[in-house]
């Protein structure tokens, strides 16, 4: 749609200084196209927002064509959806200009089919996209089109265009006589024009221009409207390309590029800074352009100069005033920017005037009019009926051309109840009760004042027929563990609606459906012509959680078994510490004390995260303790591979010393301490060994071993014998041996006795504890508690209840009756094994029977016998007395209803719940069992209502009011009914025109 011209206004210009820019210091001639290209900086601050013109609509008159379109969201002015029939244009409607500067920090995103993914360039000549800014726009009036520079004579209107262009385009070569232009062809033979050769080669290259047009057709030229006047190149593979001839479009009124002629890629998605300035010089006018601050060229144009068809123009640039328009176009095939990505973005534009050689203020942007809203007449039809879906375009009913929201509200007029619901920038209602409703719209625009928007009335008047309309039933809602949710079919629903969470947009379902994501809730409900909308139906899809790695140690490893559904692996804490991912099952190199926590992570829409796992902490192996011998003074042990290192001492208090091999020489009377040194990580340091004390002329100290309940030594050559005993006070007794057997709790000491040297001193003390045996694993199957047997248990023990009595099992089993706890523990025989603690709680609980299902054969109840039963009782009555049965049947008296229980042994069996009542009635013959006292002759009439159910009661006052087939009416003729309606019709009418008027 096109926007309307709004007044051209001119916008107040400050008369402060923003910023001194410096000019080029390059000569300016008089002759056409003279170009410098000097280094020159740009000081430009961002623009101030108050004169920021990329943010404000209201200074441009747009237009466009197709699907193209000028945007604004939040901070940027965006001109997309360009492609060959599709462009935006865009017009500074607020003043003409001549000596100016323009400014705009941009990202021209202009891409070509050569740019898609998957689109292949099928390109041989044209594959563009271009963004003009075209200025001195010498139209009558500022229509956004006329910042077209094409060739259409209607739009012949601007002198100059900056263009920004894209091209993906292929150079032909003649490899016989290395011609290298898109003319070398001769269309009507095939061969080379200069050699008539056939061998040809191609190139397709990325390239990106930045052009100066002058368009002659605009002041009286030919009908060639565009002079390529100064242009800079950049395009990817230049360096293969330096100081060769391209002329990719074949047009020969258009400078070629050459590739030695380097500018620079500024289609590289970022944003940059495009300044350029037009004064007024000596006998014509200068523009100069920059990029991103430096100046990439300078071109002078006469108000004289020879023309192309050979004639002399003379146009007087130096006095010639004119708008500034934008303009997007592109050989793209018609699709969304989302799919070309091929739009504009500007966040900043700015325009100030130049005096001389200083540039004033920017021009204050213009401030937003005051947009009123107004309600339109919308025209009704003159009946509805009831149950019939109303729906109206929501813009129908309002006009409004600023760009806030609107928000409707619709109610009864007369009741101030909502109706009806918005989707889709429509209003659904369907009535469904009265005859005239009268509907009040709201329209408001809160227009950045909230205490006082804008609003406008409207209301529509339905006259309604038909009977008044039932509601539909909800549907009901499964969802499976995937997320697939459906629906239940809805007798008389027509369709159905659905959204996804409570704010949801409400969508018109194709099918019974709809995919869930992890905790998204649906809503749906029906609808139906002739039907009131159901209720909303609502249900959340909560995806089940991944099963928890079960994490194993071996070593310094934590492994686990891959969790089926982990596709995003599995995240792992360690000390409880930052979470890591990784998509292997396995963490190696935990340190001493480190504790590992796994689980496994979901894909967030149809699975969830594990819980975590059960922690493993790798506690590293502590070293065993050197083993010290001594001989002749010198002290000794064996190396341990993953000892990193060794320390001893003198003395029980003494300095500890790194020991540098695996020996130490004593003095007499010197007792020596070795421990062997770990890494901390994957072995901890051993302990201190036993003493050893070396005295000349003593035996060696034996160093005594413990290997289950056996004591043992190796033998000293020096020695006669051993002699040992158990505990402090212990008697001595003679080794027959290298060993000893130890009891439970028992300490032994040993000594070395010699014949030549004295008896060494006594060995370490060592105690041996017997291991504790396995708790029993109690299971239960029915009410037998059993358990494995320990082939080291000397027998086993129980206890019925934490304080029961403990007594001898007789095998590996108990019975229980209902409601014992059973405990278990194996025996050990007291020296080399120890009882095991207490098994976990075992509890038996017997099962209910089931309730009997009681049938009736006359007056007689029966039910089937359950063998599990130990008999029955009865009541009659839900409150009567409870009786012994004698078998499985009892007999009735009229009227009486009977309840029966099972009973149980109260050991393996429960008692049952009681039977449903069943209630015996006698029926004489002729009656109906359904309803007794009916007369069978003519259903519905019994004796307290003699009258037949079938036949209709007439109020005879009502009489000719009530009307049924083939009855009169009380209005007394068609006329009548007529009259009377048109009378209810006007009435309705004079109300709605007389709330319009007001």
């Amino acid at each position: 749609m096109k926007a309307k011209l709004r007044n051209a206004v001119l916008c107040g210009v400050s008369a402060l200084m923003l910023a001194v820019v410096p000019l080029a210091t390059s000569a300016i001639t008089d002759v056409d196209n003279t170009v410098t290209a000097n280094a020159a900086t740009v000081n430009h601050a961002d623009i101030p927002e108050t004169q920021n013109l990329a943010h404000n609509k209201w200074d441009w008159s747009f237009d466009q064509t197709g699907a193209g379109k000028t945007t604004y969201n939040g901070d940027t002015m965006r001109m997309s959806e360009i492609s060959v029939n599709d462009g935006p244009y865009a017009m500074y409607q607020t003043n003409r200009m001549d000596n100016f500067k323009y400014s705009m920090y941009a990202n021209m995103s202009l891409k070509t089919s050569g740019d898609l993914v998957g689109v292949p360039s099928t390109s041989t000549e044209w594959d563009y996209s271009t963004f003009y800014i075209s200025f001195m726009v010498t139209s009558g009036s500022p229509y956004a089109k006329y910042a077209n520079a094409m060739t259409a004579e209607t739009y012949q209107n601007p002198y100059f265009s900056i263009c920004f262009e894209r091209n993906y385009l292929t150079q032909r070569y003649c490899a016989d006589c290395a011609e290298g232009t898109n003319r070398t062809i001769d269309s009507s033979t095939g061969t080379c024009k200069t050699c008539h050769g056939t061998n040809f080669t191609e190139d397709k290259k990325m390239l990106d221009l930045i052009r100066l047009y002058r368009n002659e057709g605009c002041f009286g030229g030919t009908a060639d409207d565009r002079i390529d006047v100064v242009e800079k190149t950049w395009f990817e593979g230049i360096e293969d390309y330096i100081g060769k001839d391209f002329d990719f479009d074949g047009d020969v009124d258009e400078k070629d590029v050459q590739a030695s002629d380097v500018g620079v890629n500024y289609i590289d998605g970022n944003y940059h800074w495009f300044d350029f300035e037009v004064q007024d010089v000596s006998g014509g006018i200068k523009v100069s352009f920059y990029y991103d601050g430096v100046l990439m060229f300078e071109y002078t144009q006469s108000n004289t100069f020879e023309m192309r068809n050979g004639t002399s123009k003379t146009v007087r640039f130096d006095q010639t005033t004119g708008w500034i328009g934008l303009w997007t176009h592109s050989s793209l095939s018609p699709q969304p920017s989302s799919i070309t990505d091929c739009y504009v973005d500007i966040k900043q534009l700015g325009i100030a005037p130049i005096t001389g050689s200083s540039v004033g203020s920017y021009y204050e942007k213009c401030s937003v009019p005051d947009l009123p809203i107004k309600d339109v007449f919308y025209p009704l039809e003159a009946e509805y009926l009831k149950g019939e879906p109303v729906e109206i375009k929501l813009s129908d009913l309002f006009t409004y051309e600023g760009d806030e929201e609107i928000v409707y509200e619709f109610v009864d007029d007369s009741t101030g109840a909502p109706l009806g619901t918005q989707r889709n920038g429509y209003w659904y209602w369907t009535p469904v009760a009265g005859d005239f409703v009268s509907v009040k719209v709201t329209a408001t625009v809160q227009n950045g004042n909230t205490a006082n928007p804008k609003k406008a009335t409207n209301y529509l008047d339905f006259y309604l027929s038909g009977e008044d309309v039932q509601q539909l039933s909800a549907p009901t809602i499964t969802i499976d563990k995937t997320g697939g949710a459906s629906w239940s079919t809805v007798s008389n629903a027509t369709g159905y609606i659905y959204k996804i969470g409570e704010n949801g947009t409400e969508t018109e379902a194709t099918k019974n459906s709809a995919q869930l994501t992890d905790g998204e809730t649906l809503y749906v409900k029906a609808t139906g012509f002739g039907y009131i909308d159901s209720d909303w139906a609502m249900a959340t899809y909560t995806a089940p959680a991944l099963d928890a790695p079960k994490v194993t140690l071996t070593g310094r490893i934590a492994t686990w078994k891959a969790v089926e559904n982990a596709e995003n692996g599995y995240a792992y804490t360690i000390n409880g510490g930052e979470q890591q991912t990784t998509t292997a099952t396995f963490v190696r190199g935990l340190k001493h004390g480190e504790t590992l926590r796994v689980k496994a992570l979901g894909n967030g829409t149809t699975t969830r995260d594990s819980a975590w796992s059960a922690g493993v902490t790798y506690m590293a192996s502590v070293l065993p303790a050197p083993t010290v011998k001594i001989k002749d003074g010198l002290a000794s042990w064996e190396m341990d591979e993953n000892a990193s290192g060794y320390v001893y001492k003198i003395g029980v208090d003494g300095e500890e010393k790194e020991a540098t091999t695996a020996s130490v020489t004593l003095t007499h009377g010197e007792t020596i301490y070795v421990k062997a040194i770990g890494d901390g990580e994957g072995y901890l340091s051993s302990n201190w060994s036993a003493p050893q004390t070396y005295s000349e002329g003593m035996l060696n100290t034996p160093v005594v071993t413990l290997n289950g309940n056996v004591v043992s030594w190796e033998a000293d050559e020096e020695a006669s014998g051993y002699v040992y005993k158990i505990g402090v006070n212990g008697k001595e007794e003679e080794a027959t041996g290298l060993s000893i057997t130890l009891k439970h709790g028992e300490t032994v000491k040993v000594k070395a006795v010699g014949e030549e040297k004295e008896d060494s001193y006594w060995s370490e003390a060592i105690t041996y504890v017997a291991p504790t045996l396995d708790v029993p694993t109690v299971t239960l199957n029915e009410n037998v508690a059993s358990w494995t047997a320990d082939e080291n248990a000397s027998g086993y023990v129980y206890k019925i209840g934490a304080n029961g009595e403990v007594k001898n099992a007789t095998g590996t089993s108990v019975t229980l009756k209902n409601g014992e706890t059973v405990y278990v523990k194996a025996l050990g025989n007291g020296e080399t094994t120890l009882d095991s603690a207490w098994s976990k709680a075992v509890s038996y609980e017997a099962s209910a029977l089931s309730a009997p299902v009681v049938q009736l054969n006359g007056n007689v109840a029966s039910w089937t016998a359950d063998e599990d039963a130990s008999g029955y009782v009865y009541k009659i009555g839900a409150t009567g007395e409870v009786k012994n049965a004698t078998g499985t049947s009892v007999t009735l008296k009229n009227g009486e209803t009977i309840y029966v229980k099972a009973l149980g042994d109260g050991e393996t069996t429960l008692d049952s719940a009681w039977s449903g009542g069943k209630k015996y009635v006698y029926v004489k013959p002729g009656e109906n069992p359904e309803n007794p006292g009916e007369n069978p002759e003519n259903p519905g009439e019994t004796p307290e209502n003699p009258d037949d159910g079938n036949k209709p009661s007439v109020d005879p006052e009502m009489e000719g009011v009530y009307t049924g087939s083939g009855e009169k009416s009380g209005c007394g003729s068609i006329a009548g009914a007529f009259s009377g309606a048109m009378t209810m019709l006007v009435a309705g009418l004079v109300v709605a025109l007389k709330r319009r008027g007001e």
